[in-house]
C-alpha cells in the first residue's frame, strides 16, 4: 500500500520536487526534499505519523491510506485520482506476489450507517441550546469535517466539539467576531511577522480563528497554500471553509491534548481559551460546560459529562 501511494505521489519515483514546497515556517525549502535518503525518510515518517495507525490501514483497506494522504479525493466515490491510486496498488500487489486485487474500502465518504450523529440529534443539540434550527448544509459539514479535518471518531468527542463551536459562534449564528464585524478591528490581532497588507485577522468561522499565525497554518493544512492569509474573509463567507478551519483548529490544537480522549470537557476549554481556566469559578467556562450537557443529552449520551481538565 505504501509503495503504491509513493508511486502515485512521486510519478513512479521520477519526481522528488513539487512546484511549490514550503517548510513549516512558510519559506520555500526544496533542497531537503531532493536528497535521496532524506526524501525516503520523510516519506516514511509521514506514513508512520499520519497513516500507519489510522482505522482500516491494518485491515488492508487501501482507500483508508488515501483518506489520510489526500482526503479530498475521497469525498466523491467516483473520484478518478483515487481510482488511479488503487489501480497502481493492484499492480504492486501482483508484483509482490499477493493474491487478489486488494481491498478498495476505507473511504472517508460518510455513509448513513457511519454518521456520527443524525440530523435530528444535531438539530436538537443546537435548538435546545437556544440556537436557530440548523440547515442541512450545516449538519452535513459538521458530520463530514468532524471526521475529515477534526479526526473525530466518537460521539463523545463530537459532542465536546459541537458544544465549543456553539459557544464560539453564538450557537451557529456568527461566523465573524461581533466586536470586529463592522470595523474589522484594524488595530487588533496585529503581527508583523505574517500579516498581509490590508488584511485583518480577527475571529472568523465557527471556532473564531484569529491571528495570522493561525490563518497561515490552517490555510496550508487545508489548501496547501496561503489563500486564507491573503483573503481571510473566506473563513466567514464560505460555509465549508468556516467548518474546515474550525475542525483544523480542533485537530491541531485540541484533539491530542491530555484529557480530551478521556472525555474531560474542561481540557478542551483549556486549549481553546486557557484564560477561562485560571479561575475555577469562571462563568464563561461554566457556560461552555452547560452547553455540553445539553449536547450530550441530544446525542443520547448518559450524564452531564466530565468538567475536569480546565485547571492548569
Amino acid at each position: 500500500m505504501a509503495l503504491a501511494q509513493i508511486f502515485h505521489e512521486s510519478a513512479f519515483l521520477t519526481a522528488k520536487r513539487e512546484k511549490d514546497v514550503f517548510n513549516h515556517s512558510g519559506r520555500i525549502d526544496i533542497e531537503i526534499l531532493v536528497i535521496g535518503q532524506i526524501a525516503w525518510q520523510i516519506t516514511f515518517w509521514f506514513w508512520s505519523d499520519r497513516v500507519h495507525d489510522k482505522p482500516g490501514v491494518q485491515q488492508g483497506q487501501f482507500r483508508a491510506t488515501t483518506r489520510w494522504i489526500n482526503g479530498d479525493e475521497c469525498r466523491d466515490p467516483k473520484n478518478q485520482t483515487a481510482k488511479n491510486r488503487f489501480k497502481i496498488y493492484r499492480t504492486v500487489r501482483e508484483a509482490f506476489g499477493l493474491q487478489g486485487k486488494g481491498d478498495s474500502s476505507g473511504s472517508i465518504v460518510v455513509a448513513d450507517a457511519q454518521e456520527l450523529i443524525s440530523f435530528s440529534q444535531f438539530s436538537d443539540a443546537v435548538t435546545k441550546n437556544d440556537g436557530p434550527v440548523p440547515t442541512q448544509e450545516q449538519y452535513n459539514n459538521f458530520n463530514n469535517f468532524a471526521r475529515i479535518r477534526g479526526r473525530i471518531s466518537t460521539v463523545q468527542e463530537a459532542a465536546m466539539a459541537l458544544a465549543q463551536i456553539l459557544h464560539e459562534s453564538d450557537r451557529l449564528r456568527a461566523k465573524r467576531e461581533y466586536a470586529c464585524a463592522q470595523t474589522q478591528c484594524p488595530n487588533s490581532y496585529r503581527d508583523s511577522r505574517c500579516d498581509k497588507p490590508g488584511q485583518y485577522y480577527y475571529g472568523r468561522g465557527y471556532i473564531q480563528l484569529s491571528w495570522c499565525y493561525n490563518y497561515g497554518p490552517a490555510s496550508q493544512a487545508i489548501f496547501n497554500d496561503d489563500r486564507l492569509l491573503t483573503d481571510p474573509d473566506q473563513v466567514a463567507t464560505n460555509q465549508q471553509i468556516a467548518w474546515q478551519t474550525a475542525f483544523w483548529f480542533w485537530s491541531d490544537r485540541v484533539h491530542d491534548k491530555p484529557g480530551v480522549e478521556q472525555g474531560q470537557f474542561g481540557a478542551t476549554t483549556r486549549w481553546i481559551n486557557g484564560d477561562e481556566c485560571k479561575d475555577p469559578n469562571n462563568q464563561t467556562a461554566k457556560d461552555r460546560f452547560q452547553k455540553y450537557g445539553i449536547v450530550r443529552q441530544a446525542f443520547g449520551l448518559e450524564g452531564n459529562g466530565d468538567p475536569s481538565g480546565c485547571q492548569f
